[in-house]
Parts: C-alpha cells; structure tokens; sequence
C-alpha cells in the first residue's frame, strides 16, 4: 500500500528546505531589494546547486521585475519563489508518468549507483497500482549480480524478468522482451540497462542499439528513455544529463535520493536548461517511495 504521498514529499524536501535554500523566505520580507541581499541571494542558489546559469537568470528576471513595477513589487520572497516556480513549470510536457499512451517501453539509462534497479521497482510499483501489467527485461548482461537483482525485485514486486545467460547481447535480451510483452498483451515494458558513462563509446553505441532494436521492433508500443540521476552528486548529475542526451534523446528524469541531499535545487537547471521532464522523484528508500514531481508541491515544501 501506498504512504501518505504528501508526507513523503515534505520528509523528501526537509533537508533542501533547512539549508540555505530554505532562508529565501526569511531573508526577504520587505518590498526593497539592495545589492548585498542579490548577493546573498546568489549565494543561496548556488550553494543549493541551482547552477550559474540558473541562478542569473532567476536574478535578472527579477531585477526586471522589479525595475518595471518599483511602486508595487510586493513581497520579495514571493516574486523569487514566482521566478523559480515559472521555470519548473516551463519544462515540456512529460509522457512518461502519464496513466495512458500505453502500451509502453521504458529504457532505464544512466551511470553506475543511480539506482536504475530500485528505480524499476519503484516504477512497477507505481503503475501497478494503475492496474497496469509489468515486464521486465534483464539487458545489464555484464553482471551476474545485476541479473539475478532485478529477479529478486521481480518475485518481490509481482513482475516477471525476461533474461539471458550472463555476458549476452543485451539487444537480443531487449528483444525478446518486447516480443513476450505483445504475446502477453503487457502494459509497460522496462528495460534495465548496463550503468554506463557517456565517454564510454562502446557502451553508448550498444545503447543506441539497445534503442534501434526496440524501435524497429515496437509496433504500436510507445518508446521513451528514462535516464535515472543520483540527487546527491548536484551538478555531477547535470553533466551526465547533458552527455546523455546529446548521445540518445532523453524524454524523461528518474530522480533518485532526494530524501538524502540538501540540494535539491539541481532540479531547476534540469528543467531550465535541458528542458526534460522529471517525470519521477524518489522519496526513501521502499519501492512505494515514488512520486510523480509536482512544480506546485516542490515550492510549498521548499519555502513555506
């Protein structure tokens, strides 16, 4: 059974709130911003990994703002959280957590640790309790250990693993997994990939195939990339977003560990500079822990 989704969310947010991103509401109550509180303010977004880029942005937008309304700005700290909450809700629009356009393939890309395998169970469970039918093909065929893990979450989340023997073309894993889902009339279909780095050619051109073979071989299933990132690595996790998607076009973030950093601002430059959805967020550490991210629920919980 699911938790109170809400309480996740605010126990998820807690340590981003008391740090320094938290301050913001604090900081400014009053209608007049100096040069030393845009200062501050910088320091504030960029300890919590908001990024330069981000953060001058968000800065500039709201000196023109204010240059544009000087007799009625309001109060500050609500025209910053307006700035940020404009940028997290410009992000395209995400299809991969949506309840319809199934049936579905999901490929799990993304660096060793992210946690692509917790991230499929969390998946799994999440669309199970839609209704919707799970399978699972074991295309990490590099490790004995990743194979026999995403069994594991199989018997444990009710779904079933489609694998090959150890060091396999994880092509034809991914293939056989596709066929097995028409024949099963499945749902959604998750595919676990290799953790790999973008400098690592080889391993991205198996993971282009990966996509070609899928591609050709979906029929009336609709194909996305879901690139897994670790919250706690902050900028690092931006950079693997950038190399991943210049490789193999991403439609959709799984952020994982949100409830162990407090730098969850990373989530802006996500969206404000890539423009991927983070379709999903995770919140602890049970498979239940899952939540679809929510612009609306992120400003609460970050500044009130």
């Amino acid at each position: 059974m699911y938790r109170n989704k809400n309480k996740n969310l605010s126990t998820a947010f807690s340590k981003t709130k008391n740090s320094l991103f938290g301050q913001i509401p604090s900081l400014f109550k009053s209608s007049q911003l100096t040069s030393s509180d845009l200062e501050e303010l910088e320091d504030i977004l960029i300890s919590s990994d908001v990024g330069m880029n981000s953060t001058q942005k968000i800065i500039e937008s709201i000196q023109t703002t204010i240059n544009k309304n000087k007799q009625n700005t309001g109060n500050l700290s609500t025209l910053i959280q307006n700035e940020i909450l404009n940028i997290l809700k410009s992000s395209k629009n995400d299809d991969i957590s949506k309840q319809d356009n199934f049936p579905k393939i999901l490929i799990m890309a993304g660096v060793n640790g992210v946690g692509k395998t917790t991230a499929i169970a969390k998946i799994s469970n999440f669309f199970q309790q839609q209704g919707k039918t799970i399978l699972c093909g074991a295309a990490d065929t590099y490790r004995a250990a990743a194979i026999d893990q995403i069994k594991v979450w199989g018997e444990k989340e009710n779904f079933d693993v489609i694998s090959h023997q150890p060091g396999s073309d994880p092509s034809a894993v991914a293939f056989d997994t596709i066929s097995a889902a028409k024949k099963r009339n499945i749902d959604l279909v998750l595919i676990d990939t290799a953790g790999r780095l973008h400098e690592n050619s080889n391993l991205m051109d198996e993971f282009k195939k990966i996509h070609r073979v899928l591609n050709q071989a979906k029929e009336n299933f609709k194909l996305n990339v879901l690139l897994t990132l670790d919250a706690t690595t902050g900028q690092n996790g931006l950079l693997q977003a950038k190399a991943f998607n210049e490789t193999v076009k991403c439609d959709g973030i799984f952020l994982t560990k949100l409830d162990g950093t407090s730098k969850a601002g990373i989530i802006i430059p996500i969206i404000e500079e890539l423009n991927i959805p983070i379709s999903f967020i995770g919140t602890g550490e049970q498979s239940s822990d899952i939540s679809i991210f929510n612009p609306n629920l992120f400003s609460k919980y970050v500044f009130n």
